[in-house]
């Protein structure tokens, strides 16, 4: 009893140490170099700066951003850890090409050096001077534009829309994707390359059938680009049938029998 009574003293004696505390057991050192890291990086969070956000953008539109003027308007003032700053092209919402000066936002990345990456913005203006193309004329969706219904003029620019200067001959001869009004700027997005195939015109159609390839002309049943299937029917035998366009007035089928034609 008196050895109990002992022992019970000595521990309430012993003085009480202090521990770092640590997610799972570790020595003392490791837990202290932990937090001692951790605060580190928390002291290197820091806000971006338009200078860091223009040279990002800059550095995405290459070549196309050499001569344009960037404004950062506003930007995403949320503390970011250490990494590379990216504003990628597909980030940027496309500014309309008949209002160049209206800001917009771009959406870029803050790639960290330790795996956790940072969403950013920032509202952006960004003008260049280009040699733009517009129309002279209204233009129905579908109409194949002709050089004589369009000029080619200097003007403020969007380097997103207008990488480089452009001219008459890099849209004359395309399809309008959709109707435009007199004096419309165009873009790469607003033209497609015409149908090679017109419907109601005649096709001639090369038929494949096993160890045999017959050519007949056909009817199209509508307007075909290179690549597509459309629906023609031969002439002579007033058949229906798909083909594949292969050129100018031209497609190709491949059938089991060419009995079907």
């Amino acid at each position: 009893m008196r050895a109990f009574l002992f022992l019970s003293l000595l521990l309430i004696a012993q003085p009480q140490r202090g521990y770092t505390a640590c997610a799972t057991p570790a020595p003392a050192e490791a837990c202290n170099s932990e937090v001692s890291s951790a605060a580190s990086v928390s002291k290197q969070r820091q806000p971006l700066t338009s200078a860091a956000i223009e040279k990002a953008i800059r550095k995405s539109l290459g070549d196309a951003g050499r001569d344009a003027q960037i404004r950062v308007l506003e930007f995403d003032r949320t503390p970011v850890g250490p990494g590379t700053l990216e504003f990628p092209l597909q980030g940027a919402v496309l500014p309309q090409s008949t209002e160049p000066r209206r800001p917009f936002i771009w959406r870029g990345t803050v790639i960290g050096e330790l795996g956790n990456d940072s969403p950013v913005w920032a509202r952006v203006q960004v003008l260049a001077m280009r040699t733009v193309v517009r129309t002279t004329v209204r233009l129905l969706a579908g109409n194949v534009l002709d050089a004589s219904e369009l000029e080619a003029v200097e003007m403020e620019s969007s380097p997103l829309l207008t990488p480089k200067d452009e001219a008459i001959s890099d849209y004359a001869g395309m399809s309008a994707r959709r109707s435009v009004v007199s004096l419309t700027v165009l873009n790469k997005d607003m033209v497609q390359a015409p149908p090679m195939v017109r419907r109601g015109s005649m096709v001639h159609v090369t038929a494949v059938a096993g160890l045999a390839r017959i050519s007949v002309d056909c009817e199209a049943h509508s307007d075909g680009r290179l690549g597509q299937s459309i629906q023609v029917t031969n002439a002579r035998t007033g058949r229906s049938f798909f083909a594949v366009v292969s050129g100018q007035d031209r497609a190709v089928v491949k059938l089991r029998d060419s009995a079907n034609l």
